[in-house]
């Protein structure tokens, strides 16, 4: 004979990022805007399946005597950056492994710009 049953509730959060995207082309198309081509993941960042895929974002900043501004950064800390243009891309897990194209202004005609990309699987 069993006593009295516990119940418990508790949400599952996916708790892996997705690997990164990877840049398959930067045009430039006429003097103001960029087309740039991302394959996005297959697998989350830990090289298990992806487990989600909900956000792909893109930034670009103006670099400054040559310096990439968003080496050694996370894409919080890019996003909070001064001047920096971003483009956030919806997803559904089904998109892994294709390739978006985004579009972004040119930022310094004549000079270069830097330019970072990450995925989400969070709504946030």
């Amino acid at each position: 004979m069993y006593g009295p049953v516990s119940v418990a509730e508790q949400q599952a959060i996916d708790t892996v990022a997705p690997a990164a995207p990877a840049f398959v082309g930067i045009n430039q198309q006429g003097d103001e805007a960029w087309a740039i081509d991302i394959q996005l993941p297959t697998l989350d960042s830990d090289q298990t399946p992806l487990t989600g895929l909900t956000k792909l974002t893109v930034v670009t900043l103006t670099m400054v005597e040559g310096s990439n501004p968003f080496v050694g950064l996370s894409m919080d800390e890019i996003k909070g950056l001064p001047g920096v243009v971003v483009q956030d891309v919806t997803l559904t897990p089904e998109d892994a492994g294709t390739v978006k194209t985004v579009n972004l202004p040119v930022l310094n005609l004549g000079g270069f710009q830097a330019f970072a990309a990450a995925c989400a699987d969070d709504i946030a």
